[in-house]
């Protein structure tokens, strides 16, 4: 018996709205005192099983024509590749396995997403799975935000505190982590409201701005908030006059929210530049480590490896730190470096850093041809845009593009542009 549509279409939706949970099906787990990146334990996550009952389902044939290679699953082969330089880079084979093998399954999830899925099946998918997991991470954040109730399995809770509240974050476990994935889902209704006027758009609009304000994501209300406007200027692109009273409009906001008791505790209560402080000490540890032999700058210290490297060989981090108060050493040797680009050259070379940010460069420039040159799909490549641009501007203070959630709506956002091109061609034909 084959997958019908519905249930492929079924399918995408469950991924969408259960990969920010944080259970998982453990196999293999390492006795670990560091946080590394892509974990400690070798598991499947729910949408790594998803794809396993899609597999089955379809009698566990997997349909693959190759028509172009696509930058992310690139990305996954060097970095799996990579393990055949751990002997001459003395990373451990255990973390490097945790890594390899989620990253195989992510090739398998891309596979069976473009390859084995009709566009339309795949873009009905996306609609319900994106409205979906907005309603319920806006119910699961505000029922613990506004009345303290946490639900069982998926909710989870913050000690952080902005504005006087605890940060939001839903059923994740930072609130930067819920920041981001709440703007990659309200930046999709955000493109079709402004391109294409739908109204039934605004609630989902309004859910998501809200939930990125409780979170408390600097970078992501920022970068939300510059991606929102460039979207509503390319909008308007022929209207000088409404141009110019945007941009006064927002000048003025700004000029009003500077003085708010919202910025105040956002940026100044809560230093904005003691935290940019504490990433670029991690940033420069990355550097000199790239720099530190030819090993290292070619072949990297071995994937899910660089806090261990750290640990190893940066542990007096005295120096450094100076009159930094933010972060300690027990932090600074003990978590990975919050930027990925760094995290991708560090543990898989010059090779590994170019393929990683060819998948954020390549998503955005093929996003924008689609945007100018199809305008049957052209809502579609404005959001992809906007999506990948904002991805690439996170992966360059934190390493949360490295957790199941963000890999897993990476191979979605992906497998999205790859339905967009194909059809792109196929009407230009």
């Amino acid at each position: 018996m084959s997958v019908s549509i519905d249930t492929k279409k079924f399918i995408l939706v469950l991924i969408i709205v259960t990969c920010v949970l944080p259970k998982e099906l453990s196999l293999i787990g390492f006795s670990e005192t560091l946080t590394r990146e892509y974990g400690s334990v070798i598991s499947l996550t729910i949408p790594m099983l998803l794809m396993l009952a899609f597999m089955v389902l379809n009698k566990g044939k997997i349909y693959y024509e190759r028509k172009k290679e696509s930058p992310i699953t690139t990305w996954f082969a060097w970095a799996i590749i990579s393990g055949l330089f751990l002997p001459i880079t003395d990373g451990t084979l255990e973390y490097y396995a945790v890594a390899a093998l989620r990253m195989i399954m992510y090739i398998i999830m891309f596979t069976l997403l473009t390859h084995n899925m009709s566009s339309k099946s795949f873009y009905e998918g996306i609609d319900t799975g994106f409205k979906a997991t907005l309603i319920a991470q806006t119910a699961i954040g505000c029922l613990y935000e506004f009345f303290g109730i946490l639900i069982p399995i998926v909710s989870n809770y913050s000690d952080s505190v902005r504005n006087g509240m605890k940060r939001m974050v839903g059923s994740f476990s930072h609130p930067g982590d819920f920041s981001l994935y709440i703007a990659i889902v309200t930046l999709y209704f955000i493109a079709r409201y402004l391109f294409n006027r739908e109204k039934k758009d605004i609630p989902f609009i309004i859910m998501g701005a809200m939930d990125i304000l409780l979170s408390g994501g600097r970078a992501m209300l920022i970068c939300t908030a510059i991606v929102s406007f460039a979207l509503l200027l390319r909008k308007n692109k022929n209207n000088n006059l409404l141009k110019a009273a945007l941009v006064i409009s927002v000048a003025v906001g700004m000029f009003w929210f500077v003085q708010s008791d919202t910025f105040q505790d956002l940026f100044v209560k809560h230093n904005f530049w003691d935290m940019f402080l504490a990433r670029f000490v991690h940033w420069i540890i990355g550097l000199k480590i790239m720099l530190t032999n030819p090993v290292n700058f070619f072949c990297g210290v071995g994937l899910n490896n660089c806090v261990g490297y750290i640990n190893e060989h940066f542990a007096d981090f005295t120096a450094l730190l100076a009159k930094q108060t933010v972060i300690d050493d027990s932090f600074a040797n003990r978590s990975p470096i919050h930027n990925s680009y760094i995290i991708a050259g560090v543990e898989t070379g010059i090779i590994g850093i170019i393929l990683y940010g060819r998948i954020y460069v390549s998503g955005i420039l093929k996003s924008l041809r689609i945007m100018k040159t199809n305008s049957m799909n052209k809502v579609q490549g404005v959001y992809l845009a906007a999506a990948f641009f904002t991805c690439a501007v996170y992966a360059m203070q934190g390493w949360s593009l490295q957790k199941n959630y963000a890999l897993t709506m990476l191979v979605v956002l992906c497998a999205f542009l790859y339905h967009l091109d194909n059809d792109s061609r196929i009407d230009k034909e």
